[in-house]
């Protein structure tokens, strides 16, 4: 199949009711799971710390200082993990788009 033949193919599955792109479509709003994803992983995150200052400081804190860092650090891997998928949905959410 040349390269002519092959145009005149891909021109032929064209519908008439589809028009031929020729600017790029405007940036658009991020979709409203995606805000809501951002909006409860930003929540999550803030009553993950609370929790976890509350529990260190009333449970944890006795036992000793390595108990409180590995709290502290546990607390706060869960933290990441919260915001990681935050950035991820927003990732998901422009790469859909093609931006």
């Amino acid at each position: 199949m040349t390269s002519e033949t092959r145009a005149a193919a891909d021109l032929a599955l064209l519908s008439p009711a589809e028009p031929l792109l020729t600017e790029s479509e405007p940036p658009r709003r991020m979709e409203s799971d995606t805000v809501a994803a951002l909006a409860a992983s930003l929540v999550g995150a803030v009553c993950v710390l609370v929790a976890a200052v509350s529990v260190i400081e009333l449970c944890v804190a006795p036992l000793g200082a390595v108990a409180v860092i590995a709290a502290a650090v546990g607390a706060g891997a869960i933290v990441t993990v919260l915001l990681a998928s935050a950035v991820w949905a927003w990732r998901v959410d422009r790469m859909g788009r093609g931006l």
